[in-house]
């Protein structure tokens, strides 16, 4: 479930490949699985090292995408 201040999974993978990167591709260059960069995005788990990574990648932050979970 989202609230209308958190950015939904298919907005962040939207916005991932308008800017060039794929989720499949930023999980290659973490070195982790494609399912983890998926659970990431949907809000299903948590890691900071990959969610710092979507919201570089998108010029913002992870509390901003994720409030729920990093705010």
């Amino acid at each position: 479930m989202t609230t209308k201040d958190q950015t939904s999974p298919a907005q962040i993978r939207a916005q991932l490949i308008d800017y060039g990167c794929r989720p499949t591709e930023l999980a290659k260059q973490l070195g982790v699985s494609d399912a983890s960069v998926s659970l990431v995005i949907s809000g299903k788990s948590k890691s900071a090292r990959i969610a710092d990574a979507i919201a570089e990648q998108l010029g913002t932050t992870k509390e901003s995408l994720w409030p729920q979970i990093y705010a």
